[in-house]
Protein backbone atom coordinates (compact mmCIF):
# COMPACT_ATOMS: atom_id res chain seq x y z
CA UNK A 1 0.00 0.00 0.00
CA UNK A 2 1.23 3.13 -1.14
CA UNK A 3 2.00 6.07 1.91
CA UNK A 4 0.57 8.96 1.12
CA UNK A 5 -0.46 12.16 3.02
CA UNK A 6 -3.02 14.94 2.28
CA UNK A 7 -3.34 18.87 2.26
CA UNK A 8 -7.47 20.29 2.27
CA UNK A 9 -7.39 24.00 0.75
CA UNK A 10 -9.47 26.51 -0.15
CA UNK A 11 -9.90 26.55 -4.27
CA UNK A 12 -7.69 29.60 -4.66
CA UNK A 13 -5.26 28.33 -2.17
CA UNK A 14 -5.07 24.72 -4.51
CA UNK A 15 -4.72 26.91 -7.96
CA UNK A 16 -2.13 28.40 -6.43
CA UNK A 17 -0.59 25.43 -4.82
CA UNK A 18 -0.69 23.71 -8.21
CA UNK A 19 0.39 26.78 -10.25
CA UNK A 20 3.70 27.32 -7.92
CA UNK A 21 4.09 23.68 -6.86
CA UNK A 22 4.89 25.16 -3.56
CA UNK A 23 3.09 25.05 -0.44
CA UNK A 24 2.82 27.07 2.63
CA UNK A 25 4.93 26.71 5.77
CA UNK A 26 3.67 28.81 8.22
CA UNK A 27 4.30 29.99 12.09
CA UNK A 28 2.18 29.29 14.71
CA UNK A 29 0.50 32.95 15.06
CA UNK A 30 -0.98 32.11 11.87
CA UNK A 31 -2.73 28.72 13.46
CA UNK A 32 -6.41 28.84 14.42
CA UNK A 33 -5.49 27.02 17.42
CA UNK A 34 -4.61 29.50 20.23
CA UNK A 35 -3.22 27.23 22.14
CA UNK A 36 -1.00 25.38 19.36
CA UNK A 37 2.88 25.95 19.76
CA UNK A 38 2.46 28.91 22.42
CA UNK A 39 5.38 31.36 22.76
CA UNK A 40 6.01 30.91 26.72
CA UNK A 41 7.41 27.40 27.63
CA UNK A 42 8.00 25.83 30.66
CA UNK A 43 5.79 27.81 32.91
CA UNK A 44 4.66 25.16 35.21
CA UNK A 45 7.99 24.54 36.52
CA UNK A 46 8.01 25.03 40.83
CA UNK A 47 10.95 24.79 42.79
CA UNK A 48 9.09 22.87 45.65
CA UNK A 49 9.16 19.37 45.11
CA UNK A 50 11.90 19.50 42.34
CA UNK A 51 15.01 18.36 44.52
CA UNK A 52 12.89 14.84 45.05
CA UNK A 53 12.82 14.55 41.40
CA UNK A 54 15.86 15.37 40.40
CA UNK A 55 17.13 12.83 43.31
CA UNK A 56 15.48 9.75 41.94
CA UNK A 57 16.78 10.72 38.47
CA UNK A 58 20.21 10.27 39.61
CA UNK A 59 19.19 6.75 41.79
CA UNK A 60 17.73 5.39 38.34
CA UNK A 61 20.86 6.06 36.69
CA UNK A 62 23.04 4.41 39.52
CA UNK A 63 20.35 0.97 38.97
CA UNK A 64 19.84 0.85 35.71
CA UNK A 65 23.00 2.54 33.91
CA UNK A 66 22.31 0.39 30.72
CA UNK A 67 19.18 1.55 30.35
CA UNK A 68 20.93 5.46 29.59
CA UNK A 69 22.80 6.43 26.30
CA UNK A 70 26.03 8.05 27.76
CA UNK A 71 26.86 10.15 24.28
CA UNK A 72 22.96 11.58 25.07
CA UNK A 73 23.75 12.66 29.02
CA UNK A 74 25.16 15.76 30.29
CA UNK A 75 28.76 15.93 31.36
CA UNK A 76 27.63 15.46 34.96
CA UNK A 77 25.16 12.59 34.79
CA UNK A 78 27.79 11.13 32.50
CA UNK A 79 30.30 11.12 35.65
CA UNK A 80 27.19 9.06 37.72
CA UNK A 81 27.31 7.26 34.93
CA UNK A 82 30.29 5.90 34.59
CA UNK A 83 30.24 5.23 38.64
CA UNK A 84 27.15 3.35 38.13
CA UNK A 85 28.69 1.10 35.39
CA UNK A 86 31.56 0.37 39.07
CA UNK A 87 29.52 -1.43 41.06
CA UNK A 88 26.96 -2.64 38.72
CA UNK A 89 27.64 -5.83 39.32
CA UNK A 90 27.29 -5.81 42.83
CA UNK A 91 23.42 -5.16 43.38
CA UNK A 92 23.45 -4.88 47.23
CA UNK A 93 25.82 -1.70 46.41
CA UNK A 94 24.09 -0.56 43.63
CA UNK A 95 20.50 -0.17 45.90
CA UNK A 96 22.61 0.99 48.53
CA UNK A 97 24.37 3.90 46.80
CA UNK A 98 20.68 4.61 45.45
CA UNK A 99 18.88 4.41 48.71
CA UNK A 100 21.08 6.98 49.97
CA UNK A 101 20.90 8.95 47.21
CA UNK A 102 17.11 9.52 47.74
CA UNK A 103 17.02 10.66 51.24
CA UNK A 104 18.85 13.74 50.48
CA UNK A 105 18.29 16.83 48.80
CA UNK A 106 20.95 16.79 45.89
CA UNK A 107 22.34 20.20 44.91
CA UNK A 108 21.97 21.93 41.39
CA UNK A 109 24.76 23.72 40.06
CA UNK A 110 24.33 27.47 40.44
CA UNK A 111 23.55 28.42 37.33
CA UNK A 112 20.64 25.81 37.15
CA UNK A 113 17.75 28.06 36.78
CA UNK A 114 19.59 30.36 34.69
CA UNK A 115 19.57 27.89 32.39
CA UNK A 116 15.90 27.78 32.70
CA UNK A 117 14.95 31.06 32.08
CA UNK A 118 17.48 31.02 28.79
CA UNK A 119 15.90 28.36 27.19
CA UNK A 120 12.47 30.51 27.62
CA UNK A 121 13.83 33.44 26.33
CA UNK A 122 15.50 31.84 23.27
CA UNK A 123 11.98 30.23 22.70
CA UNK A 124 10.20 33.10 22.98
CA UNK A 125 12.72 34.97 20.26
CA UNK A 126 12.47 32.05 17.79
CA UNK A 127 8.88 31.78 17.95
CA UNK A 128 7.59 33.40 14.78
CA UNK A 129 11.02 31.79 12.93
CA UNK A 130 8.87 28.66 13.20
CA UNK A 131 7.71 27.40 9.54
CA UNK A 132 5.62 24.09 10.02
CA UNK A 133 3.37 22.38 7.51
CA UNK A 134 -0.13 21.17 8.54
CA UNK A 135 -0.97 17.62 6.49
CA UNK A 136 -3.13 15.09 7.80
CA UNK A 137 -3.08 11.55 7.44
CA UNK A 138 -7.28 11.40 7.17
CA UNK A 139 -8.40 11.09 3.30
CA UNK A 140 -11.54 12.70 2.58
CA UNK A 141 -13.20 13.62 6.26
CA UNK A 142 -15.70 15.70 5.97
CA UNK A 143 -14.74 17.53 9.16
CA UNK A 144 -12.05 18.62 7.45
CA UNK A 145 -13.82 19.20 3.84
CA UNK A 146 -15.69 21.43 5.56
CA UNK A 147 -12.93 23.34 8.53
CA UNK A 148 -10.22 23.56 5.46
CA UNK A 149 -11.69 23.25 2.17
CA UNK A 150 -14.18 26.28 2.00
CA UNK A 151 -17.29 23.52 3.01
CA UNK A 152 -16.35 21.09 0.12
CA UNK A 153 -15.76 24.00 -2.47
CA UNK A 154 -11.96 23.23 -2.44
CA UNK A 155 -9.83 20.36 -3.20
CA UNK A 156 -7.46 17.47 -1.39
CA UNK A 157 -4.11 16.91 -2.53
CA UNK A 158 -2.13 13.69 -1.94
CA UNK A 159 1.56 13.44 -1.89
CA UNK A 160 3.79 10.68 -1.90
CA UNK A 161 6.23 9.89 1.05
CA UNK A 162 8.68 7.99 -0.58
CA UNK A 163 11.18 6.97 1.62
CA UNK A 164 13.75 6.16 -1.18
CA UNK A 165 13.98 9.75 -2.51
CA UNK A 166 14.62 13.00 -1.37
CA UNK A 167 10.89 13.14 -0.56
CA UNK A 168 10.25 16.11 2.35
CA UNK A 169 7.06 14.20 2.78
CA UNK A 170 8.99 11.57 4.37
CA UNK A 171 9.77 13.16 7.75
CA UNK A 172 6.56 14.34 8.89
CA UNK A 173 5.49 13.29 11.94
CA UNK A 174 1.96 12.52 13.89
CA UNK A 175 0.49 14.86 15.89
CA UNK A 176 -0.09 13.62 19.44
CA UNK A 177 -3.35 14.65 21.03
CA UNK A 178 -3.31 15.18 24.81
CA UNK A 179 -5.24 17.05 27.63
CA UNK A 180 -2.13 16.78 30.07
CA UNK A 181 0.76 19.16 30.69
CA UNK A 182 3.75 18.61 28.19
CA UNK A 183 6.52 16.64 29.81
CA UNK A 184 8.81 19.01 29.82
CA UNK A 185 6.56 21.38 31.96
CA UNK A 186 6.42 18.94 34.37
CA UNK A 187 9.26 18.64 37.59
CA UNK A 188 9.96 15.27 35.90
CA UNK A 189 10.53 16.56 32.19
CA UNK A 190 12.96 19.70 33.76
CA UNK A 191 15.11 16.78 35.65
CA UNK A 192 15.27 15.11 31.99
CA UNK A 193 17.06 18.49 30.82
CA UNK A 194 19.53 18.18 33.41
CA UNK A 195 19.85 14.34 33.09
CA UNK A 196 20.49 15.03 29.38
CA UNK A 197 23.02 16.66 26.96
CA UNK A 198 21.54 19.86 25.40
CA UNK A 199 21.09 18.49 22.19
CA UNK A 200 18.86 16.07 23.43
CA UNK A 201 17.08 18.71 25.59
CA UNK A 202 16.67 21.13 22.42
CA UNK A 203 15.05 18.39 19.94
CA UNK A 204 12.87 16.96 22.43
CA UNK A 205 11.73 20.50 23.60
CA UNK A 206 11.22 21.24 19.81
CA UNK A 207 9.32 18.32 18.95
CA UNK A 208 7.15 17.93 21.93
CA UNK A 209 5.70 21.55 21.75
CA UNK A 210 5.59 21.70 17.86
CA UNK A 211 4.03 18.09 17.82
CA UNK A 212 1.04 18.20 20.61
CA UNK A 213 -2.53 19.16 20.70
CA UNK A 214 -5.36 19.24 23.13
CA UNK A 215 -7.69 16.29 22.81
CA UNK A 216 -10.21 18.64 20.58
CA UNK A 217 -8.02 18.64 17.63
CA UNK A 218 -7.67 15.10 17.28
CA UNK A 219 -10.11 14.16 14.84
CA UNK A 220 -7.70 16.04 12.25
CA UNK A 221 -5.17 12.95 12.57
CA UNK A 222 -2.40 15.86 12.24
CA UNK A 223 1.15 14.76 10.70
CA UNK A 224 3.37 17.61 10.35
CA UNK A 225 6.62 19.12 9.09
CA UNK A 226 8.94 21.55 11.52
CA UNK A 227 11.52 23.59 10.50
CA UNK A 228 12.89 27.32 10.87
CA UNK A 229 12.96 30.44 8.53
CA UNK A 230 15.96 30.17 6.13
CA UNK A 231 18.46 32.75 6.51
CA UNK A 232 17.04 36.52 5.07
CA UNK A 233 13.56 35.44 5.34
CA UNK A 234 10.92 37.72 6.87
CA UNK A 235 7.42 37.59 8.25
CA UNK A 236 5.31 34.74 9.45
CA UNK A 237 5.35 32.34 6.48
CA UNK A 238 6.97 31.09 3.79
CA UNK A 239 6.60 28.89 0.15
CA UNK A 240 8.65 26.20 -0.15
CA UNK A 241 8.49 23.78 -3.48
CA UNK A 242 7.65 20.51 -3.85
CA UNK A 243 8.73 18.39 -7.11
CA UNK A 244 5.80 17.94 -9.35
CA UNK A 245 6.04 13.61 -9.26
CA UNK A 246 5.08 14.11 -5.77
CA UNK A 247 1.61 15.11 -6.20
CA UNK A 248 -0.10 11.80 -6.12
CA UNK A 249 -3.89 13.04 -7.27
CA UNK A 250 -6.42 15.88 -6.89
CA UNK A 251 -9.66 15.19 -5.03
CA UNK A 252 -12.14 17.62 -6.06
CA UNK A 253 -15.04 18.65 -3.60
CA UNK A 254 -18.60 18.06 -3.71
CA UNK A 255 -19.19 21.84 -4.12
CA UNK A 256 -16.55 22.79 -5.91
CA UNK A 257 -16.93 25.66 -8.53
CA UNK A 258 -17.11 24.74 -12.70
CA UNK A 259 -14.50 27.53 -12.86
CA UNK A 260 -12.09 26.71 -9.70
CA UNK A 261 -12.80 22.75 -11.08
CA UNK A 262 -11.61 24.30 -15.29
CA UNK A 263 -8.79 25.92 -13.89
CA UNK A 264 -7.71 23.16 -11.73
CA UNK A 265 -7.96 20.58 -14.37
CA UNK A 266 -5.83 22.53 -16.46
CA UNK A 267 -2.87 22.88 -14.24
CA UNK A 268 -3.01 19.34 -13.61
CA UNK A 269 -3.29 18.18 -17.04
CA UNK A 270 -0.31 20.46 -18.07
CA UNK A 271 1.75 20.63 -15.04
CA UNK A 272 1.03 16.68 -12.97
CA UNK A 273 -0.23 14.45 -16.31
CA UNK A 274 0.50 11.05 -13.81
CA UNK A 275 -1.53 12.53 -10.53
CA UNK A 276 -5.27 10.85 -11.34
CA UNK A 277 -8.06 13.25 -10.25
CA UNK A 278 -10.89 12.26 -8.49
CA UNK A 279 -14.64 13.71 -7.25
CA UNK A 280 -15.52 13.36 -4.05
CA UNK A 281 -19.62 12.32 -4.06
CA UNK A 282 -21.92 11.56 -0.92
CA UNK A 283 -22.76 7.90 -0.49
CA UNK A 284 -25.90 7.94 0.93
CA UNK A 285 -26.42 4.18 2.43
CA UNK A 286 -23.61 5.00 4.45
CA UNK A 287 -23.11 8.60 5.42
CA UNK A 288 -19.46 8.40 4.45
CA UNK A 289 -17.96 10.59 1.21
CA UNK A 290 -16.65 8.40 -1.11
CA UNK A 291 -13.90 9.37 -4.34
CA UNK A 292 -14.81 8.53 -8.12
CA UNK A 293 -12.59 8.85 -10.40
CA UNK A 294 -12.89 11.31 -12.99
CA UNK A 295 -12.60 9.95 -16.48
CA UNK A 296 -12.65 12.95 -18.44
CA UNK A 297 -10.36 15.03 -17.05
Amino acid sequence: MQNTIFKYTTASTGIKVLESASLRWSAPKLFNDIFDVPAEILSNFKEEGFYKVWSNKISEIILTPDQYNPNELSPEAQIIWKLARLIKGDQNEAARVAQETRKVDLPLKDDTFRFLEELRMKWRLMHDDHRILCLTKSANSASMWSRYADEYRGIMLEFRCDTNTDNVFKIAKPVHYSDEPHHTDTLDGFADFLIYNDDRVIRKLFHEYTHTKTADWSDENEWRIASFARKNENGLFADYGFTPIELDSCTLGIKIEDADKACILETINTKYPHATVWESRMDASSRKLVKVRLTNQ
